[in-house]
C-alpha cells in the first residue's frame, strides 16, 4: 500500500515512511487503522457501471 501521508511506524522500531513510499507491514488491525487515519492508501474500490448508459 502507498504512504499518503509521512509517519513513524512505531511497530517497527520507529522505521520513518515518507509520502509515495510502499508500507510493507502485515498486520491487517494496524493496516486498517493507517488507512482510517489517512496515512496508507485505501484499497482500490471498484465501480459498477450501469447497464444502458
Amino acid at each position: 500500500m502507498k504512504v499518503k501521508r509521512d509517519f513513524n511506524e512505531r511497530f517497527q522500531g520507529m522505521k520513518s515512511y515518507k509520502k509515495g513510499d510502499e508500507y510493507t507491514f502485515d498486520n491487517k488491525e494496524r493496516v486498517d487503522y493507517l488507512v482510517e487515519n489517512g496515512y496508507l492508501e485505501g484499497p482500490k474500490k471498484e465501480t459498477k457501471k450501469k447497464s444502458g448508459e
